[in-house]
């Protein structure tokens, strides 16, 4: 065969007995080697209801708004950088995939990629690729 692609992949053992052989180019390891996961904090009342500032402060509710249905563009809640040290918040890097982690929202397998540096809510946490591939993981936690 010519050129520099091959018609089957080359492949090496997985290390996992059931599992067996893996295309050469794939990786295998736990979760936390591929990434990191951001937990979100709490939202206080008084905060709450800004439609301007440093951060959008993302819950649950934001995955419902219109244009919203894959990557996180709006939110009706932002905070200020001052607000956001008060409150200890960490913030969600952009391509970060946000979900849902608590309650019923858990049923309905919502994943969101995060389009700014965010914060969200104590009832999500957000999961950032080392690699910065966020297609693939976005895919990859909307499998049930």
């Amino acid at each position: 065969m010519s050129g520099k692609y091959q018609a089957y992949p080359e492949y090496k053992d997985s290390g996992v007995e059931w599992l067996g052989q893996l295309p050469s180019h794939w990786k295998v390891g736990r979760l936390g080697s591929f990434g990191y996961f951001t937990a979100g904090c709490g939202f206080p009342h008084e905060y709450q209801g800004q439609s301007g500032g440093t951060y959008p402060f993302y819950k649950v509710s934001d995955t419902n708004l219109p244009g919203n249905e894959k990557f996180l563009d709006k939110a009706e809640n932002y905070v200020s950088q001052d607000v956001a040290i008060k409150l200890g918040a960490r913030i969600g890097k952009p391509g970060g995939i946000m979900f849902p982690k608590v309650g019923a929202a858990l049923l309905g397998n919502k994943r969101r990629i995060l389009t700014h540096p965010s914060i969200t809510d104590n009832n999500t946490m957000v999961y950032s690729s080392y690699d910065g591939d966020y297609e693939y993981w976005y895919y990859w936690f909307l499998i049930p």
